[in-house]
C-alpha cells in the first residue's frame, strides 16, 4: 500500500478521544457512535481504527446503494479488494426472472469472505437475512489449480457443472466453460478475463488468461482459483429429490390450512400448488427456486 496512505491511517493513534472510545466500547461490549461524518470520512475512520488494531474493516450498511458508496470509499484506504455482499434477489414470479449477474457477484464476494482474501468487507443488512450454506461447505466447492498438478478433465467438467457453470461452445460470459480436446476454458465470476487450462493427459500443462475477442493469451499463471457460480449447493441427486419432496409437502400443508371457500382463495391455492411443483422440478434440475434462498 502507498506509504502516504499508511501514514494517514496511522494518524488515528494520536486521536485519543477516538482510540480510547474504541477500547472502552470493545471492553464493555458497546457501540462506539461517531456522528456528523460523510461516507468518505466514515471509510477513513473505519479503516484507520481497523489498521490500529491490525484488523480488517467489515462494515454493515442498510442497502445496496450505500454498499457501493462505502465500497468505493474503503478501496482508497485498504490493501486488496473490497468484498461487497448484497442481498439475493427476491423473485415473486419465477427463478428465471432472478439476475444471473447478481448471483455471480454474490458468489465472488462469498468466496473472498470464506477464504479471507479480502482487504475489507461491506455487507448489506438484507444479505445478513439470506440463508446460506456454511462457510466450510462453500469453501469445499472452490477449486485451487496449479501448473503441474494432476486433475482428471472429465471429473473437472462434472465438478464445474455442479458448481453452476454453463457449458457452451465458446466462452463469452462469466459463469461459462468450454472444452476443446485438451483445452478447457473457464470464466470465473471474480476475474476480468477467462482462464485457459491446457492438459497433458491428466496433468495441467499450462494456465493462462486470454482475451475474449482475440482468443490470445494475455498472462501466464502459476495457479488459479475457480469459485462456484451458485451461492449454495443443491447437493447430489438424492439430496435434491429429498428437497423437492419437502417443497411439495410444505405446499400441501400450507394449502390444507387455507380457507378455500372463495374463488380468489381457490385461485391462490392453485397458484401455490403450481409454483411449488415448478420449484420442485427446478430443484431436481439444480436451478435455484423462486425467492433466491432468502430467509
Amino acid at each position: 500500500m502507498n506509504q502516504q496512505i499508511n501514514d494517514l491511517l496511522a494518524l488515528i493513534a494520536s486521536d485519543k478521544t477516538v482510540t480510547d472510545g474504541l477500547e472502552k466500547s470493545r471492553k464493555e461490549g458497546r457501540h462506539l457512535n461517531i456522528s456528523g461524518v460523510c461516507a468518505e470520512q466514515k471509510a477513513y475512520l473505519i479503516s484507520a481504527l481497523a489498521s490500529h488494531k491490525s484488523l480488517k474493516p467489515v462494515v454493515i450498511v442498510p442497502d445496496a446503494a450505500r454498499a457501493r458508496v462505502m465500497s468505493r470509499a474503503l478501496s482508497a484506504f485498504v490493501e486488496g479488494s473490497v468484498a461487497t455482499l448484497i442481498p439475493a434477489e427476491l423473485s415473486l414470479l419465477t427463478a428465471e426472472a432472478s439476475s444471473r449477474e447478481l448471483e455471480l457477484t454474490r458468489c465472488a464476494a462469498l468466496a473472498e469472505l470464506v477464504t479471507g482474501s479480502y482487504g475489507a468487507a461491506v455487507i448489506t443488512a438484507g444479505a445478513l437475512m439470506n440463508k446460506l450454506e456454511t462457510p466450510s461447505s462453500f469453501a469445499s466447492r472452490i477449486l485451487d489449480l496449479s501448473t503441474g498438478s494432476t486433475v482428471d478433465p472429465d471429473e473437472m467438467i462434472l465438478k464445474l457443472t455442479e458448481m453452476g457453470y454453463e457449458k457452451v461452445p465458446q466462452v463469452m460470459e462469466r459463469g461459462e466453460f468450454a472444452r476443446r480436446g485438451d483445452i478447457l476454458d473457464i470464466f470465473p465470476p471474480d476475474m476480468t478475463e477467462p482462464v485457459r487450462i491446457s492438459f497433458f493427459d491428466d496433468e495441467i500443462d499450462q494456465l493462462k488468461n486470454f482475451d475474449l475477442e482475440t482468443q490470445r493469451s494475455t498472462e501466464m499463471l502459476k495457479d488459479v482459483r475457480i469459485i462456484p457460480v451458485r451461492a449454495y449447493s443443491a447437493g447430489d441427486e438424492d439430496a435434491r429429490k429429498e428437497a423437492a419432496e419437502k417443497i411439495r409437502e410444505q405446499a400441501q400443508e400450507d394449502i390444507s390450512n387455507m380457507k378455500t371457500d372463495s374463488r380468489e382463495a381457490r385461485r391462490a391455492a392453485e397458484l401455490l400448488s403450481r409454483t411449488a411443483e415448478a420449484d420442485a422440478q427446478k430443484m431436481m434440475a439444480q436451478i435455484a427456486a423462486a425467492g433466491g434462498g432468502s430467509g
